[in-house]
């Protein structure tokens, strides 16, 4: 599962990609957003708790991070963060 607001931190940090380097590195964080996902779903416990139940795990090529929950029977991802971003934003949902 995906938090709603989720959808708008991506499309707003692929415009910023768009316009600043290209449609093709827009697609590539796109891309690596979704081997991310794809990881948590297989292994959603190995990444490093941050506060309370929620984990972190950081994109390999750009400067974002996940951050999600395990639930009982589904992961939520909750926030795609700027790293440069206050460390507290994000853990409050």
């Amino acid at each position: 599962m995906i938090d709603r607001r989720v959808h708008g931190e991506i499309r707003e940090a692929m415009d910023y990609y768009h316009r600043n380097a290209g449609a093709k590195i827009a697609t590539s964080l796109y891309t690596e957003f979704k081997k991310c996902k794809a990881l948590i779903g297989r292994r959603p416990r190995a990444s490093p708790i941050v506060r309370d139940d929620i984990r972190r795990l950081n994109l390999d090529r750009f400067p974002y991070h996940i951050l999600y929950k395990v639930l009982t029977d589904a992961i939520l991802i909750v926030k795609l963060k700027h790293d440069s971003r206050n460390p507290d934003l994000g853990l409050d949902r």
